[in-house]
């Protein structure tokens, strides 16, 4: 019985070695920029970072309106968003329970309820 069809011994093929030193490298990681600027950030596409322009605009023509807006800046802009946001459904929310409570929106329909309900 010779060792060569049980499996378990060892392969001397050069191709099947150079796959399995392959697997074991670990895998190369991509430089990520600190800022993206505005327009790639709002295309959701990668910007290299360069400056005064990145790459991406500087090849679409659009090297004047390359901008990288600091990250405190932005979050404060939608900060103010979001409050805006909520005084504005705080106001529509009070309009709404107001005519709720006054009977304002089918005056005639809660009349009409009432009669229905008495025997």
């Amino acid at each position: 019985m010779s060792g060569t069809g049980d499996g378990a011994a060892y392969n001397s093929n050069p191709d099947i070695a150079t796959h399995d030193s392959r697997e074991h490298r670990p895998p190369v990681r991509r430089r990520k920029t600190r800022l993206a600027c505005n327009n790639c950030r709002e295309h959701k596409t990668r910007c290299d970072g360069r400056t005064p322009a990145c790459s991406r605009c500087a090849n679409r023509g659009l090297g004047q309106s390359c901008i990288y807006e600091k990250g405190s800046l932005r979050t404060q802009r939608y900060v103010l968003t979001l409050e805006d946001r909520v005084r504005e459904l705080q106001r529509s929310n009070q309009r709404g329970s107001h005519r709720r409570s006054s009977g304002d929106i089918y005056p005639g329909l809660i009349s009409q309820l009432t009669c229905l309900c008495r025997p």
